[in-house]
């Protein structure tokens, strides 16, 4: 079969007062998946391990099968793979994050109360990252030059890391994530744990770039502009280069990945999955072109995440319904010219997956805990009940995955005939009291 998965960044939400106690996808026109969804089937996944903090990195990969902890990457490895910089053995990287700091008046920034405040991706020029990193980075050499022995920062697109090569090890540091220390003091919320010696260094990392950013010219520009402050550089995620299996290898099929978004190309790369740049407006007609050449073909757009984190609902749903003209329409109908085995025995086959990677919320402008809704459609994929695809229908279906990793299963053999490697746990079963109904075995690995 022809295989397409189609993930909307931003693309689910919650119930907003402004839209009669609808969300942004349940408000809006698409008639495209409309259609999909009366001839297949809606439900909920978890993208993301118990537990795990919203990195959108370990989502992505999960909807390929891969469960994040078990893959050896990490934030800051893809952006040294990105950037060039390939990490040996006993190497580390830590991701470097701009994030504001709130304080009470009068107070620094830097003062042990200031609250960590992150900051949208975009709020942040690459000149500004550029700058920052290097006024942080010379800061610090200056200050503890033995500290620094081995360090060295560099930066990527909007994405920036800190190397060491010095052989310390950064094993078990306890980093929280931009998010996780949201509205934490920054002082209280630093890495911990670990090796003697390896939180520290960024502790003092942390600290050295809070103090040189108080007053910083960019700070001052950044004002005039009506921009919140830098306040600090926010390490977390230490990891070193893993190598995960390729998804060639994983699932037998030749895969790529259509998009433009920087993270997402590396996590498609480090998979060792084709990929092909494209911009929001050109991403349906070159998935069109690869469905003829792949077996399977991931399409991977931001543009609901963008209206997402400027909290438009009405943006958001302009959004999704570009989303569904210009990429959903066409690779159905492209999928479509594969045919049905279960009326022509001939024919090759096809399905499609529409899925958001994280859940998300205009109010709080970003990624949000809970399940995400999904819509499944093409050959042999059918349903008892017909759903329209968003929030409320999803949490009433039947169809439930507890594990990211596990969706991709039930789209390559859920209900196949004969099909290679079927799940091993039944899908779509009657739900128990408080549960939301069946769950999809594991392709890479038992449940």
């Amino acid at each position: 079969m022809k295989y397409a998965i189609v993930i909307l960044e931003g693309l689910s939400d919650e119930p907003l007062e402004e839209l009669d106690g609808r969300t942004p996808l349940e408000s809006s026109r698409c008639p495209a998946m409309a259609s999909l969804a009366a001839s297949g089937r809606v439900g909920r996944v978890f993208t993301l391990a118990e537990g795990a903090s919203l990195v959108r990195e370990a989502a992505l990969a999960s909807l390929l099968g891969y469960e994040w902890s078990e893959t050896g990457l990490s934030r800051a490895s893809l952006v040294c793979q990105a950037s060039g910089q390939s990490l040996g053995a006993g190497q580390w990287a830590v991701s470097l994050e701009c994030v504001g700091l709130r304080t009470d008046a009068g107070e620094p920034s830097w003062s042990a109360s200031a609250g960590v405040v992150p900051l949208p991706g975009a709020d942040v020029t690459r000149e500004e990252l550029r700058r920052v990193l290097a006024d942080v980075e010379s800061a610090c050499r200056a200050s503890d030059a033995e500290l620094m022995q081995g360090v060295s920062f560099h930066a990527h697109g909007l994405s920036c890391v800190m190397i060491d090569r010095s052989g310390r090890s950064y094993e078990g540091v306890e980093a929280l994530t931009p998010g996780m220390a949201s509205g934490r003091a920054w002082r209280q919320a630093l890495p911990g744990r670990g090796p003697v010696g390896s939180a520290a260094v960024l502790q003092r990392i942390a600290e050295c770039s809070a103090r040189v950013l108080e007053g910083h010219p960019i700070n001052e520009a950044r004002g005039e502009h009506g921009l919140s402050p830098i306040g600090m550089l926010w390490p977390w995620g230490p990891g070193r280069g893993g190598r995960p299996a390729g998804f060639a290898e994983k699932a037998g099929l030749r895969a790529v990945w259509v998009g433009h978004d920087e993270l997402a190309l590396e996590v498609a790369r480090a998979l060792s999955i084709d990929v092909r740049l494209a911009a929001e407006h050109e991403l349906g007609v070159v998935a069109t072109e690869e469905l003829g050449r792949a077996d399977l073909v991931v399409v991977h757009s931001t543009m609901a995440d963008l209206a997402t984190r400027s909290g438009d609902e009405q943006a958001k749903i302009a959004a999704i319904e570009m989303l569904d003209a210009m990429v959903v329409a066409p690779v159905a109908s492209r999928l479509a010219d594969f045919g049905d085995p279960s009326v022509d025995e001939g024919s090759r086959g096809w399905r499609l997956l529409v899925v958001p990677p994280l859940a998300s919320s205009s109010v709080l402008r970003g990624d949000d805990e809970g399940w995400c809704p999904f819509l499944l459609a093409g050959s042999w994929v059918r349903s008892m009940v017909a759903r329209p695809f968003g929030e409320t229908s999803a949490s009433e279906s039947d169809l439930r995955v507890d594990r990211g990793r596990d969706l991709l299963e039930y789209v390559l053999y859920g209900g196949v005939p004969g099909g290679r490697r079927p799940a091993r746990k039944s899908v779509g079963t009657k739900p128990k009291k408080g549960q939301g109904g069946g769950t999809a075995a594991g392709l890479f690995g038992e449940p």
